[in-house]
């Protein structure tokens, strides 16, 4: 198997995990220029409030699982790479990918995502627990 058909069949994949990774970058790297970036850079430290922040409010009362981010981050990035595979062996057009399958794929990385949140949130709140209080 060459790496030139390697990379067209799983290009989806590629790109889903592409985005993911880059959004997850966002809170750091603005971090480390907001000397020079200035109050753009709060506005990009702002991404984490869609992932992973909410992870965190439905942990709250787990203060143990506050210093486990970057095992969140790689929990999302195998999200992703599982949604992505599901894709891809569900639906015939993720298979072969056309300029419609790679500009939807911008936005589906965040499908499994949402989906895990919205669970965890749902299983704390019946649990009993607070959720972001």
């Amino acid at each position: 198997m060459t790496s030139e058909s390697f990379l067209k069949r799983h290009s989806v994949t590629i790109e889903m995990v592409a985005c993911y990774l880059a959004f997850s970058s966002l809170p750091l790297l603005a971090q480390a220029l907001k000397p020079a970036i200035g109050e753009f850079a709060d506005i990009l430290q702002m991404a984490a409030y869609i992932w992973p922040y909410p992870v965190f409010l439905a942990l709250q009362t787990w203060s143990v699982f506050q210093s486990l981010w970057p095992l969140f981050i790689l929990a999302g990035l195998a999200l992703v790479v599982a949604f992505a595979a599901l894709l891809r062996k569900s639906f015939h057009a993720f298979s072969e990918p056309t300029p419609w399958v790679w500009a939807s794929a911008l936005l589906l990385w965040y499908v499994p995502l949402f989906l895990a949140q919205g669970i965890l949130m749902l299983i704390v709140w019946s649990l009993g627990y607070p959720v972001g209080e």
